[in-house]
C-alpha cells in the first residue's frame, strides 16, 4: 500500500489530498481531503503567512507528496499571474514542501501535470480515474454518487475544484514515478 499527498497551493483555498494506492496501484481511494481556508480579507504576503501558518499537519505517513509549483505563461495575459503573485505561491508550496515532503517529494509544474486541458474536462478525468461519476458545473465538476468513505470527508460544493486539483496531482505523482497507468491511457493533460 502507497499513500500519496496532493497539495494545490493558493492563497485562500488550497487543496489538500492523500490518495492510498494498493500494492499494484490499481484502485485508488480517497482517505484525506480538506480545502485550507484563508479569509479573503487578507491580500498579499498576509494571505501568504496565514496560508502557511493554517497548513495541517500531515495527515498520514505518506510514501510521497506531489505539490503544484508554478510557471510562468508567457504571452498570455488573461487570467496569468504577475512574478510577485508566482513568488507568493512558491513560498506556500515550500512551506508545504517542508511539512509533507520527506525524500520522495516532487514539485511539479501545472502545464506538466495539467497540460492545456479545459479544467472542466481535466477533473472530469480525475473523476473517471477514481472510478467516480460526475457533473460538469460552471468551470468545474462535482463528484457525484461517491462512496460512503468519501462522503465523510465533508467536501462540499466548490470545494471539489480545489481537493480534485490535489487528487489529480497524487495520480499524476504515482504514475510518473512508478509507471502506473490508470485507465489504459498515460495520466496528465
Amino acid at each position: 500500500m502507497s499513500l500519496v499527498l496532493g497539495f494545490d497551493p493558493d492563497f485562500h483555498n488550497s487543496g489538500l489530498a492523500v490518495v492510498e494506492f494498493d500494492r499494484r496501484f490499481t484502485t485508488p481511494r480517497l482517505t484525506h481531503a480538506a480545502v485550507i481556508k484563508v479569509p479573503k480579507a487578507l491580500k498579499g504576503d498576509a494571505a501568504v503567512a496565514a496560508m502557511i501558518d493554517a497548513l495541517p499537519e500531515c495527515p498520514a505517513v505518506l510514501n510521497r507528496a506531489i505539490i503544484e509549483g508554478q510557471e510562468n505563461y508567457r504571452g498570455k495575459s488573461k487570467g496569468r499571474a504577475t512574478p510577485d503573485v508566482l513568488i507568493r505561491l512558491a513560498h506556500i508550496a515550500g512551506a508545504a514542501r517542508r511539512e509533507y515532503g520527506k525524500d520522495g517529494e516532487v514539485i511539479v509544474a501545472p502545464k506538466t501535470w495539467k497540460g492545456g486541458t479545459k479544467k472542466t474536462i481535466h477533473q472530469a478525468r480525475i473523476c473517471a480515474r477514481m472510478g467516480w461519476d460526475c457533473q460538469a458545473m460552471s468551470g468545474w465538476v462535482k463528484p457525484i454518487g461517491l462512496p460512503e468513505s468519501v462522503l465523510r470527508l465533508g467536501i462540499k460544493g466548490k470545494q471539489w475544484s480545489h481537493v480534485l486539483d490535489a487528487i489529480g496531482l497524487a495520480l499524476y505523482g504515482i504514475e510518473q514515478l512508478e509507471g502506473v497507468r490508470f485507465g489504459g491511457r498515460r495520466y496528465g493533460g
